[in-house]
Formats: C-alpha cells, structure tokens, sequence
C-alpha cells in the first residue's frame, strides 16, 4: 500500500509540508502581578490540532534561591522544563520527551508555574517553535474523528 500524500513542492519537499512558526510571549514580571509561589501563569496559546517542536524559557530576572520554574500545558504542566533553577538569568531550552506531552488536539496553552517563596521578583518570557498538525490533504478533524471535505 502507498499511503504517501502526493503532489506540489519541489523534489523531495511536498508543498503540503508542516510550517512551523515562532511565538514569543509577553514578558511576564512578577512584582507587577502580585504573583505568588505556586501560581500557574498562561503565556503562549496554543490552537487544537498543534505540536510544541521546541522552544525555552528565559529568566531575565532570578527570583532567590528556593524558585524553580515549570513549564508545559494543562494536562502536564511539566512536559517542558521540569524543577529548573529560578535563581539565575539563564535560558532553559524545552525538553519534550516521550513521557511529555507536546501535541494538543483542543486548545491549550503554554504555562508556567512558579514554584518557591522568593518568586514575586522574577521577570521572564516563553519563546516556542509550533506547528499546525491538522490534515495536510484538508481533511476536517476534530478530536478523534477524520471526515472528508
């Protein structure tokens, strides 16, 4: 059986290809939202039918030594970065694994949460690479069910 899709693109590359996109997040600084340890904090939506390639968080300003940093979706709020280090300006790449969930089939969102007792200081923002999963060969789909067009 050939279940390949076929048509458009130059050699190799079909014009139906997957486009990712880059999203950056507003800077989110928490002394201007009142922010507490443990708050969940949406950044980046994400429309149904999307898959996270990569992407990170950069810390632009550390909170103290007890804030630590996840990041991931609503249904696993650590798929992306997982307990990372809010006591320094540094940059934590994503690290989507295969106990992570990177695609979502309803909307969602990026989010992060904010863990330890120094987190009212921080300032930081969210930079993701997504790319839109639906039918490439403009087929309908909703949750679990394809239809033709």
């Amino acid at each position: 059986f050939d279940h390949t899709i076929t048509g458009g693109g130059t050699v190799g590359h079909p014009a139906n290809a997957i486009r990712p996109y880059i999203v950056q997040s507003k800077i989110f600084d928490a002394a201007d939202d009142n922010l507490t340890a443990n708050d969940v904090i949406k950044v980046i939506d994400l429309p149904d039918n999307s898959i996270v390639l990569g992407g990170c968080l950069d810390v632009l300003e550390a909170g103290g030594s007890s804030v630590t940093f996840d990041v991931g979706i609503s249904t696993d709020i650590d798929a992306f970065c997982d307990g990372v280090d809010g006591n320094a300006d540094a940059i934590y790449n994503f690290h989507p694994t295969a106990a992570g969930i990177n695609t979502v089939i309803a909307t969602d969102a990026i989010q992060v949460k904010i863990l330890g007792a120094d987190s009212a200081v921080v300032r930081f923002r969210v930079i993701a690479l997504i790319a839109d999963i639906g039918d490439p060969t403009a087929m309908v789909q909703t949750a679990a069910v394809q239809t033709g067009v």
